[in-house]
């Protein structure tokens, strides 16, 4: 499970290098996505149910990040994060 929401962290922090200005058009990849958990590369047994990533803008031109998880045995993770981006 730690490598799975280490994968995942790093894919959300990696994809946001692009510095963007306030005249920018709005991002593609600002709204909600799921994970296809089938294609992580853990062992089936060490995946989660589900990954839900929803990528947003808030004040200052900041953006947020929520990671809402749902681990194999039913546990519930949610990890949120603002930025610059």
């Amino acid at each position: 499970m730690k490598t799975a929401l280490a994968f995942l962290l790093i894919a959300s922090s990696t994809s946001l290098g692009a510095a963007q200005s306030e005249a920018s058009p709005r991002s593609p990849l600002l709204g909600t996505w799921a994970v296809e958990v089938s294609r992580l590369p853990v062992p089936p047994q060490a995946r989660p149910k589900s990954v839900t990533i929803e990528f947003g803008e808030s004040a200052a031109g900041k953006w947020t990040t929520q990671v809402d998880i749902l681990g194999g045995d039913g546990s519930k993770r949610h990890i949120a994060s603002t930025y610059v981006p």
